[in-house]
């Protein structure tokens, strides 16, 4: 490594060799370290705030990887990440976080369905999509690039041609992720290994209460010795999805004795 003066210059584009550089030690001492607070734009669609690039956050943990091992990609695609490193990196970005499989459900439906959303999100043209790049307008201005991805064998493949983005929904060793295609306009959703390397685009923070639904009468009158069972209700969050199983039922009602019970 060179010699670098801090002073006097941008302390986050200090460059050696064309690469940014990331920390800077004297005599073992860590001496100056690159912002890990991505300075990105961001765009609103519907409800949601998103960013309009991928993360390309490197906290020098495990599971962080340029396309091909290749700097060089970062500017434009961002990094990959396996879905570990993924909740990690985001987790410490104050004011976003991975968006859910409920979130990503969200703003495809907010775009008409699954089935025409991936045109809307895709970026124009064919610079970064091979063609025909189905369908794409960028209306949304999500700017979504094809920034492939990377195998559990080290391999990496697919740029130009497909872009993935993790969700923060896991079922044990897989997670949901979203994926676009060059010749559809479609948004693909499937469960894949966390070890898998794919893309990370941030969602905004923001207030989330949840919809509960009763599912019976709202008043119900019994008499003393009666057998009463609770309907039940539903509870839907923005963020995360069907949380009926998440639902605690107290106060429960004692037909022994009569009374006016409030189950909440």
């Amino acid at each position: 490594m060179g010699n670098f003066k801090i002073n006097g210059v941008d302390p986050d584009n200090i460059m050696s060799k064309g690469q940014q550089v990331d920390r800077i030690y004297s005599k073992g001492t860590l001496v100056w370290e690159h912002s890990t607070t991505p300075q990105f734009e961001e765009i609103t669609i519907g409800t949601q705030t998103w960013k309009v690039k991928n993360l390309d956050v490197d906290d020098g943990g495990d599971g962080i990887y340029a396309y091909d091992d290749d700097e060089a990609n970062v500017a434009t695609y961002g990094r990959l990440y396996t879905w570990d490193a993924a909740i990690r990196v985001a987790d410490s970005i104050d004011g976003w976080h991975l968006p859910s499989d409920a979130e990503w459900t969200t703003l495809t439906d907010y775009l008409g369905g699954e089935s025409v959303a991936g045109g809307k999100l895709k970026e124009i043209g064919t610079e970064h999509w091979e063609a025909p790049n189905a369908g794409a307008t960028n209306e949304t201005g999500f700017t979504a690039l094809p920034s492939g991805n990377r195998y559990i064998n080290g391999s990496f493949y697919d740029i130009g041609r497909y872009g993935s983005w993790w969700s923060s929904t896991e079922y044990s060793a897989t997670s949901t992720r979203r994926y676009l295609r060059y010749n559809s306009s479609n948004v693909g959703r499937n469960s894949v290994s966390k070890e898998t390397g794919y893309s990370v685009r941030l969602i905004k923070d923001y207030s989330h209460t949840p919809t509960i639904t009763l599912l019976g009468d709202s008043s119900v009158t019994i008499s003393v010795g009666d057998t009463y069972t609770d309907a039940g209700a539903t509870a839907h969050d923005t963020r995360y999805g069907d949380i009926t199983s998440d639902i605690v039922t107290v106060n429960i009602v004692n037909t022994s004795v009569a009374g006016t019970y409030t189950i909440t």
